[in-house]
């Protein structure tokens, strides 16, 4: 292991995924957030668009760990190629921010080679774990991190009675649409069928049949419109989601696939969140910025960021008559959709602030007692 150099008061992230979805968007975001408020920023990953978008977006080269091919690789394994990266680049003073959670596996025996090098451990917590034993190992090791940062009361609720050390701050987010506004405010939106999307990995949870299943149900000519693309994994369910939305809906069904970053949300009216253990859900924000109606169970993180009939609407969770009945109304409601996403619009600005947020995370990582 290379020395310790000498004192710094960077803000490394270390991430075992090599790709770039939600969470690593907010990585991005809360990265290039921070180095503009003059914090010194690191990545420790595997290749892939992660590294290759921080290289493009922070200007820097990020410490790669090597190539992750197999996604199911073992998690222990995983870790230790991280972990041992990192310390052979540490510098005194660090914050070392875990943004994967399996990491603070290891966070006991780090600890023991840090010490007396005044680095802070910091876990990014933005899942959410099936089973008690996940989640009593998850307390028990989170024990040997300085501070826990949550995406949601949701997610913080994971550490039972050591919630009260995690801080709860949302994702920083900023608009993403090409146009200056969305398809509500267009001319064409009298001109073709209300579009009702879905956004992210076909993986299972995601519940996409739910939304499928609402359509299903639905009197109309809305389509549903599903962005995104499976993973690989085990619980990759692309082909499937795809199967089955032509086969229910026929034409009303639209793949999309992969779509580009900027324009996830261009041309969607409604954006339906279908999985009831969302973490956050940081489409929503993204919807609620670039003028889409947000639809989101009544539980799970995404339901802290609706105030139902205000800034979007709720329905009730894994409940395909609740959802289409919610999308019903809205559908055939344009004047409810417009005052929604403008009341929703305003909230976001302030609340998903990438400024602001890292203003707030640099806070939230500053160390506390252990125990």
């Amino acid at each position: 292991m290379n020395a310790i150099k000498t004192a710094s008061s960077r803000v490394v992230f270390v991430s075992g995924s090599a790709g770039v979805w939600g969470a690593e968007e907010s990585l991005l975001t809360l990265a290039k957030a921070l180095k503009e408020s003059g914090r010194d920023v690191a990545l420790v990953c595997f290749s892939g668009p992660l590294s290759d978008r921080w290289a493009t977006e922070l200007s820097s080269e990020p410490v790669v760990a090597g190539h992750r091919d197999a996604p199911d690789s073992t998690k222990l394994a995983t870790a230790l190629t991280l972990w041992k990266k990192y310390l052979s680049t540490a510098v005194r003073g660090d914050s070392v921010v875990l943004f994967t959670y399996y990491l603070v596996t290891l966070a006991p025996f780090a600890r023991i080679l840090l010490l007396r090098k005044n680095v802070t451990l910091v876990l990014d917590m933005h899942d959410n774990l099936p089973g008690k034993r996940g989640r009593a190992l998850l307390q028990l090791f989170s024990t040997f991190v300085h501070r826990v940062i949550a995406v949601s009361s949701f997610t913080a609720g994971q550490f039972g009675v050591h919630a009260k050390k995690v801080s709860v701050i949302n994702r920083p987010v900023e608009p993403t649409c090409t146009t200056a506004e969305n398809s509500l405010d267009s001319s064409d939106e009298s001109e073709r069928p209300v579009r009702i999307g879905i956004v992210g990995r076909l993986v299972r949870g995601k519940g996409h049949d739910l939304l499928l299943a609402a359509a299903g149900l639905l009197n109309d000519d809305s389509e549903i419109v599903v962005r995104g693309a499976g993973d690989g994994s085990t619980d990759d369910v692309a082909d499937v989601v795809v199967a089955n939305g032509t086969s229910a809906l026929g034409r009303r069904f639209i793949f999309d696939g992969v779509v580009a970053r900027e324009r996830v949300m261009d041309g969607l009216d409604i954006l339906v969140v279908a999985n009831d253990r969302e973490p956050l859900g940081r489409t929503v924000i993204e919807a609620q910025l670039n003028g889409v109606v947000a639809v989101v169970p009544d539980a799970g993180g995404s339901s802290e960021l609706v105030h139902h009939g205000v800034t979007g609407c709720k329905y009730a969770s894994g409940d395909a008559t609740s959802l289409s009945e919610v999308l019903r109304l809205l559908v055939g409601d344009k004047g409810l959709r417009k005052e929604l996403v403008t009341a929703a619009r305003s909230a976001a600005k302030i609340s998903s602030s990438p400024k602001s947020y890292a203003r707030t995370y640099s806070e939230a990582m500053r160390p506390k007692s252990i125990g």
